[in-house]
């Protein structure tokens, strides 16, 4: 790939795969769909692309979180969010893999708002 042929989506691709940890994008709102997961996260999963990891999360970040975590954390990330404009929460919680296997996790979080993307409903 030469440099004239790199766009801002592969090199933030790049970036974000590059990243020391997961990253993940879903949407604000009451389906949680998930929009990107990088490749980190991917296989932390044990999934082998991100087809295989939306199967096994159901495309939801309400579906990726252990079933007995994802009231708590829901209502830990909403509490840390509405307690000001540029805060990051800070929460951890269960998964499981592909295989099946638990693990807890940590997440460090930030709402974004995107300029011409959709905007949650007033509260």
């Amino acid at each position: 790939m030469t440099q004239e042929s790199l766009t801002y989506t592969a090199i933030l691709e790049h970036v974000m795969d590059g990243m020391p940890g997961g990253v993940l994008m879903y949407r604000a709102d009451e389906k949680e769909e998930i929009l990107y997961a990088n490749s980190w996260l991917i296989h932390m999963f044990g999934c082998h692309d991100m087809d295989d990891f939306m199967a096994v999360t159901g495309g939801s970040f309400k579906s990726l979180v252990h079933p007995r975590d994802v009231e708590k954390v829901e209502k830990d990330i909403e509490r840390q969010i509405s307690s000001g404009t540029n805060v990051f929460d800070y929460v951890n919680y269960r998964i499981f893999t592909k295989e099946g296997t638990e693990k807890t996790v940590e997440e460090f979080g930030h709402l974004i708002h995107v300029p011409g993307g959709r905007t949650p409903p007033p509260a």
